[in-house]
């Protein structure tokens, strides 16, 4: 049993063609954190565009054309099996990625109303974008939650991100209550499942 173990959890290791599937998240999740970097260091100068829109725009034409690319009925699983990819995961890949694009044009006209940041907003559209993503292509309950939950925290802030409004401040904490009694149900359920699947 212990001889087999390094083999087990080498075969557990995802290989270089697995982080390729998931280029694009990762290419979010770095430009996310460069957008935070630059406006650390900006000063007390505001942003007028959108520094996710374009980034995104890049993104969903690489998207597409990966999701043309592959067959109608072909299934590519990633990190030994909790990733898996397709046309229809890829298209709502994409159809994410314009969701965020169009988040992010609209939502700059009403950050520019009430004069407030635009590069922290880009940075909650990107990440909850992000998880979406991940969301669209997965087959394991670990990831399942983990998405779900990347997805929801960006949410949470965005719900509240006009902190002068005690309208949307309410909005978020409701949501943030809804959204932890929901989480903690998923997992229940998830727990119950293993235990009645055995694995």
């Amino acid at each position: 049993m212990l001889e087999q173990a390094p083999e087990y959890f080498r075969s557990l290791a995802p290989q270089m063609g697995d982080w390729a599937s998931i280029a694009l998240e990762s290419a979010l999740g770095a430009w996310a954190l460069c957008v935070l970097m630059i406006e650390a260091f900006r000063g007390r100068r505001q942003i007028g565009f959108s520094l996710a829109a374009p980034l995104m725009i890049v993104l969903l034409v690489f998207s597409l054309r990966s999701a043309f690319a592959m067959g109608s009925g072909e299934l590519v699983t990633q990190f030994g099996g909790m990733i898996e990819q397709s046309r229809q995961t890829e298209l709502l890949r994409s159809f994410f990625l314009l969701c965020g694009v169009l988040v992010c044009q609209i939502g700059g006209v009403t950050l520019r109303r009430q004069k407030l940041a635009r590069a922290e907003f880009d940075v909650l559209v990107m990440i909850a974008v992000a998880g979406l993503m991940f969301l669209a292509q997965c087959r394991h309950f670990a990831l399942l939650f983990v998405a779900l939950e990347m997805m929801s925290i960006s949410m949470y802030v965005l719900v509240a991100y006009i902190r002068h409004s005690a309208s949307s401040l309410e909005a978020a904490l409701k949501y943030l209550v809804q959204s932890g009694l929901s989480s903690a149900l998923l997992l229940m359920g998830i727990v119950l499942l293993y235990g009645v699947a055995g694995n």
